[in-house]
Order: C-alpha cells, then sequence, then structure tokens
C-alpha cells in the first residue's frame, strides 16, 4: 500500500537568470555571517553547547572558538571518527514555499564539511507551549581537506514539507572524519525567488483536524 515518494530536486545549484538576480541584490540573511563579534552561533560537541566565544589563539582540542575572522573547530581523531562537532546559527525567519541561496567558505588541513540547513516549524508541546520542530533537512554535499586554500561552497535550499510550512532556517556547520582544524568564513544565505523543487510523499497522511470543543 506504499504510494510513490516524490523527492525534493537535489542538485547542488540553479544559476537561472532570475535567482543570480535576486542573488545579487538580496540582503543576507544569517546574523553574525563573518564572525566578526561573539554569540549568534553555538558550538555543539556531545553534551556541550556554548555561544561561541572569540578567542586569541587556535581553540583548544574539541572545541570551537572565533579566531583570525573566521569559525574554527578543532577535531581529536576521537571526535572526527565519532560524534563529529557542530556548530549551530541563530534561528533565520523565512517566507515559506521560497527558494534561498547558501554560500560559505572553509579551510580544512583534514576534517571534512557536512554542512546541513535544518527547517523548522511552530508547534505545541504536552504542556501548552510553541515550540520549535524540525521538519526539514537539507544535506550540502561532503567535501575534505583543502590544503593551504580556502573553498567555496555553494548550493540552492528549498524548505519544505507536504503539510506544515517551514518558517525558520538555522545552519549547521558541522566537520567529522579526519582530526585537524577546519574554519569556515563569509556564511551568506539569501532569498532568491521561486523554488525549484516542492517536497511531497503520497504515501503520508494528512494531519488529522481534530472537532471543536463543544461549549455547551
Amino acid at each position: 500500500g506504499v504510494k510513490p515518494f516524490e523527492h525534493p530536486n537535489e542538485a547542488e545549484v540553479h544559476l537561472d537568470a532570475r535567482s543570480v538576480e535576486l542573488w545579487n541584490k538580496n540582503l543576507n540573511l544569517v546574523t553574525n555571517p563573518d564572525f566578526s563579534q561573539a554569540g549568534h552561533w553555538e558550538g555543539i560537541y556531545q553534551s556541550e553547547k556554548y555561544p561561541v566565544a572569540i578567542g586569541g589563539s587556535p581553540p583548544a582540542v574539541d572545541k570551537v572558538s572565533i579566531y583570525d575572522g573566521a569559525l574554527a573547530m578543532n577535531l581529536s581523531r576521537q571526535c572526527a571518527e565519532s560524534n563529529g562537532m557542530a556548530c549551530l546559527s541563530d534561528a533565520i525567519a523565512i517566507t515559506p514555499k521560497t527558494r534561498y541561496r547558501l554560500s560559505f567558505k572553509y579551510k580544512s588541513n583534514g576534517p571534512s564539511q557536512h554542512v546541513f540547513v535544518k527547517g523548522y516549524t511552530p508547534e505545541k508541546n504536552i504542556r501548552g507551549e510553541t515550540v520549535m520542530r524540525e521538519i526539514d533537512r537539507r544535506q550540502v554535499s561532503p567535501t575534505g581537506a583543502t590544503g593551504d586554500g580556502w573553498r567555496e561552497v555553494v548550493c540552492d535550499v528549498n524548505p519544505g514539507h507536504p503539510y506544515f510550512p517551514v518558517v525558520e532556517l538555522r545552519i549547521d556547520l558541522f566537520a567529522y572524519l579526519k582530526p585537524g582544524t577546519i574554519l569556515f568564513r563569509d556564511v551568506t544565505l539569501k532569498d532568491v525567488g521561486e523554488p525549484t523543487d516542492i517536497a511531497g510523499d503520497k504515501a503520508l497522511q494528512a494531519p488529522v483536524t481534530r472537532p471543536a470543543a463543544r461549549k455547551d
């Protein structure tokens, strides 16, 4: 009884004329994209979560910090070959059913980057509080060490869900696989117009709409 699944188009980038025009004129939606100040990014390793601070030297082993105008991660072998290390951006408000383009530069003497863009929708938890639930995730194709040079990565993001609106994004700078230091800079996310594909899954059932409570 499983029906066909329609997966979003995962092509890295669609450089149509309209998207290029919008990329050139629209504002960057990322807060602290050049890591010129502390905060607005959260370092994550195993159970550790902390606001990223500016340091006067490269980060200690298995730590994240802002150093020399870039976000720096220092991965031990144990870290790289197990959980990896991440740094999560502040929430970015978006317009549903819109395509976005992500660009960043990274430099690595070992670790691979595997960046994610996570999409969220609001929902009520069991206490009746509104919380943000992750319902969409775009994976940037992983790439490895760059030697002494910087490498730019660009991809399109089509946030979407068959039934719920994706209203926020977070950029997850993730590194793993090999030990060493990896640096990120110039993180950019912009609205580039109409989506190139929309998520759909005919096997999913629409959410149940509960009847309104009687008042008499």
